[in-house]
């Protein structure tokens, strides 16, 4: 291959996420300038935690409606914030586990 493909991602992808990693990559998305690249390696690894492949699982479907030219559903933004809350509320609960 004459060119190589390097991603940078300040998170690896592993199967084993933390609820605010995965809140992280959603919001860092969402909030833009989007990278589809991280999007992707987080819509498509599953994840070990059945809560947050749940999580995982729901942004997968709603890629197709955001990780596309032009602008994004609105629906669907508003869907993946409710996520980020979600997901970060797991983080809080945990936290205050400990």
């Amino acid at each position: 291959m004459w060119f190589s493909v390097k991603h940078v991602s300040s998170t690896d992808w592993k199967p084993d996420m933390t609820p605010e990693e995965a809140a992280g990559v959603i919001e860092r998305f969402i909030d833009g300038p989007g990278d589809s690249i991280e999007w992707c390696d987080f819509a498509e690894t599953r994840q070990k935690d059945l809560r947050i492949e749940g999580y995982r699982k729901r942004c997968d479907k709603l890629s197709p409606l955001v990780n596309r030219p032009g602008e994004m559903d609105a629906t669907a933004v508003a869907e993946l914030r409710t996520i980020i809350k979600e997901l970060r509320s797991m983080t809080n609960v945990e936290t205050l586990k400990l």
